[in-house]
This record gives C-alpha cells, sequence and structure tokens, in this order.
C-alpha cells in the first residue's frame, strides 16, 4: 500500500499529460499549414503547465529544512475569506452564464472569429476571469505582507490561499492563448479546444478554492441529510452548480443540434471520435460532481440536488437566450448516475458506516442502465448497438471509478479544512453576508443579459 500511494503523484501526472494529449487530438487538429504553430503552442502550453506544477511543488510539497516552522496564521481575515470565496463563485457564476450565452449567439447568428471578440457574452466571461485573477492577487498580496518566513513557510500557512494564487497565475499565462491560438489556426476546431480545456480547468480550481475558503470559516460538518442544510451550503452548492454547467457544457456541446445532413455525410469533428466518448464524459463527470458535492458539504442528497439545479439553469439559459438547440440533455442523463450515488451515501451514513470509493464509483457506472438507453432517444450519434455495447459500459465505467477516487479525495480534503487562525476574529452572519453580497451581482448580472442587443456582422 505505501508503494501505491508513493506512486500517486507520478501516476497523476502521467496520467494528466495522457489525458492532455488526448484532449488535443480529439478536439481536433488545424491544416497542415499551421501545424507547426500548433505544435509550438501545445509544447509551450506544456512547458508552462510544468513550469508553474514545479513551483506548486516548491512551495506547498516539497520538504522543508530541518527546524523550519510553518506559522498557521492565515494572512486573510475571516470576514475576507467568506467575501473573497463568495466572490470567487460569483465569478464563475458569470464564467458558465456567459458560456451557455456564447454558445446560444454563436449557434443563432453564426459570428465569426474576431468580430465576437467584444460582444456581452465575451465581456461577461472576461469579467469573471478578470475577478478571479485580482483575488488571487490580493491573496499573494496578502502573504508577502503579513506572512512570515520562506515562500514555501508563507504559501503553507494558508494553503487554500496559495493554490488560488497559483491559479491567478496559470490564468495570467491562460488568457491571452485562446486569442493567440485562434490566429495560428483561425475558428475553433471544436468546442473542446486546448484554450477552453486548460481555462475551464482554472475555473474549477477557482470555484473549488472558493468552497474551500468558506468552509474554512464555518464549524466543521457532520454527516446529515439534505433536509438538514443551512445557510453555510448554499453558495458551495451554487459554486458545483456552476462547475457541472460550465464543465459538461464544454465536454459535450459538440454533439448537440446535430443536422440531418451533417449525419448523413458523417464529416462532423465527432465522427472523427471514439463512440464511447459521449458516455464517458456524461459518467465521469456526473460521478465526479457527486462524490464531490457529498463529500465536501458532508451530506446526502446534495448529489441530485446540484444535478437537478443545473438541469432547471440550463433550460432557463438557453431558452432565455432563444438558443436554436434548447435541450439539457446532458444534464439530464447526468441524474441516474447522481441519484444512484445519494442511494448509496444514504444507505451506507444512515448505518454509520463508511463510503468507499469504489462503491461511489460502481453507483455512478450503474447509471449507464439508464443513460445508454436515454442516449439513443437524446442524441442521433451516437447510437448505443449490439457491436459497440461493450466498449459504451466498459470505458464510461472505468472513467466512473477514476472520478469517484478523485471525487472523493478532493471533496474529503475541502470537508476537512480547518480554520486557521486569523489576524482578526469578526463574527460573520453566514445569511446576510451572502445576501448582501449575492443579490447584487445577481441583479447587474440580470442587467447586463437583458440589456444586449443582438450582434450584427
Amino acid at each position: 500500500m505505501r508503494n501505491l500511494d508513493s506512486l500517486k503523484t507520478p501516476l497523476l501526472i502521467v496520467g494528466g499529460v495522457f489525458v492532455f494529449v488526448a484532449m488535443a487530438l480529439w478536439g481536433g487538429m488545424p491544416p497542415a499549414s499551421a501545424m507547426p504553430g500548433f505544435i509550438a503552442g501545445v509544447l509551450a502550453l506544456l512547458l508552462v503547465g510544468c513550469l508553474i506544477g514545479a513551483a506548486a511543488w516548491y512551495v506547498l510539497l516539497r520538504p522543508l529544512p530541518d527546524g523550519a516552522k510553518i506559522d498557521r496564521k492565515s494572512p486573510l481575515p475571516q470576514m475576507q475569506r467568506r467575501v473573497i470565496g463568495i466572490l470567487l463563485v460569483l465569478a464563475m457564476m458569470a464564467e458558465a452564464i456567459g458560456g451557455v450565452w456564447d454558445e446560444s449567439w454563436h449557434r443563432t447568428y453564426g459570428i465569426p472569429f474576431g468580430k465576437d471578440f467584444f460582444w456581452r457574452p465575451h465581456i461577461l466571461i472576461y469579467a469573471g476571469l478578470l475577478a478571479i485573477t485580482l483575488f488571487a492577487g490580493l491573496g499573494w498580496i496578502a502573504m508577502m505582507r503579513r506572512g512570515r518566513g520562506s515562500l514555501a513557510q508563507r504559501f503553507r500557512a494558508d494553503p487554500v490561499v496559495g493554490v488560488l494564487t497559483l491559479t491567478g497565475l496559470f490564468l495570467l499565462y491562460a488568457l491571452p492563448t485562446d486569442p493567440i491560438w485562434h490566429s495560428i489556426y483561425g475558428t475553433d476546431l471544436s468546442a473542446f479546444s486546448i484554450p477552453h480545456v486548460l481555462l475551464t480547468t482554472l475555473l474549477a480550481f477557482a470555484s473549488l478554492c472558493g468552497i474551500a475558503l468558506l468552509m474554512s470559516t464555518s464549524p466543521v460538518r457532520q454527516w446529515r441529510s439534505l433536509a438538514r442544510l443551512t445557510w453555510e451550503d448554499v453558495v458551495p452548492i451554487l459554486a458545483l452548480v456552476n462547475v457541472l454547467l460550465l464543465v459538461l457544457l464544454l465536454l459535450t456541446a459538440d454533439w448537440f443540434g446535430q443536422t440531418p445532413q451533417g449525419l448523413v455525410t458523417r464529416t462532423g469533428i465527432i465522427f472523427q471520435r471514439p463512440e464511447w466518448l459521449l458516455p464517458l464524459f456524461i459518467v465521469a463527470v456526473a460521478t465526479l460532481v457527486g462524490a464531490l458535492a457529498n463529500e465536501s458539504l458532508r451530506a446526502y442528497g446534495v448529489a441530485t440536488l446540484v444535478g437537478i439545479l443545473t438541469f432547471v439553469l440550463r433550460l432557463v439559459l438557453v431558452n432565455g437566450f432563444a438558443s436554436p438547440v434548447r435541450d439539457a440533455n446532458s444534464w439530464l442523463l447526468c441524474l441516474p448516475s447522481l441519484v444512484l450515488i445519494d442511494v448509496v451515501y444514504a444507505y451506507r451514513i444512515r448505518q454509520n458506516r463508511a463510503v468507499s470509493w469504489q462503491m461511489i464509483g460502481i453507483a455512478g457506472a450503474l447509471g449507464l442502465v439508464v443513460v445508454l438507453p436515454l442516449m439513443n432517444q437524446l442524441f442521433p450519434f451516437p447510437q448505443v448497438t449490439a457491436s459497440n455495447i461493450l466498449m459504451m459500459i466498459v470505458v464510461p465505467a472505468l472513467g466512473a471509478m477514476l472520478m469517484a477516487w478523485l471525487g472523493q479525495a478532493i471533496g474529503s480534503r475541502l470537508a476537512d479544512v480547518t480554520q486557521p487562525d486569523t489576524a482578526e476574529v469578526v463574527p460573520v452572519r453566514t445569511a446576510q453576508l451572502t445576501a448582501a453580497i449575492l443579490v447584487p451581482v445577481l441583479v447587474v448580472i440580470v442587467w447586463f443579459v437583458l440589456t444586449a442587443t443582438p450582434p450584427t456582422l
């Protein structure tokens, strides 16, 4: 077991590189004339990712010299932690709404790259990205002004702020990659182009940082049912809704709204991908978010709640934006896995017994019993047949097991975030503070959307 634990980090690195390369291939290759620039961009991204990964290891994981002590005093006061946590989640909400809005307008108006740069969906997305970068910068300034010891000691005094700072650092590099890469190979070849995958991953990290900041200002939770949720749980649930909405949009948008002509000619990019990829994305993401939801909030039933809220939000947005594709099929197909995960949690917790990641993975995979028949009805491609059903079951099931392990590991870490000593302790009235921040920001976002005028070429 110890040997296995020592291999976790190398295996995660190798697995991450494999997924990155696979996503690059499935995302589509540019024309031959643009391949040198494309390859250079991929190599540059890998290099920067390795450098930032090395920096993260140095400040957060590298063994400290003998005698070095960590002052567990956060550079951020309690009130600032909660405010930044809520604002990070709202920034992610701007990204999720902006992503659906951008998809809807592209489908409706077909504005090509370049002329869509400053339209309102993009402005909303940029505002969210800049807000996250700003909060990361504030964390860095606080660490430098109030922290003590070496750089590693300052980062480890409050690892959540440290991870947020590193996320903001990576965003500074990632923000210009999308327009630069578009200048290399033109319009997006697919929804999950490499810049989009990178940005979405960083946004998910920012959401997790927001949840962790909020958890560190709340009493440690004990396992309970959905009926015992409190105001402390509202914003973390909203964060998980944003993650599920945006990640699944990125991964499955290419399968939306296929035309009869495209199905006959089979010239679209989805026909160049394995048929098992769509159920893999749906079941794996559902299992990851389901494990994250229940473990982080220490409440069974939250996975299903997050799934239902995301499904409803998707329908509200696509109908509100008058999108040509007004369905939420990908999110609907998440629900079987999420419900089964909650059933496992409810049964085990009520017996006062632990829930293993294997149980979560099996529950997520069993959702395929409902997902695969419904997929034939909701998506014209791929279709489950006798010739591909084995791979349609095996690969998504393996993905569910992997995401169950990852989701439980991250969720447990979030739930166990301790309350660091802060420079000042201020009593926080959770309901009032949450409403005071959420309501004005949501009003501004709604106003920004409703006052937008359709674009013109």
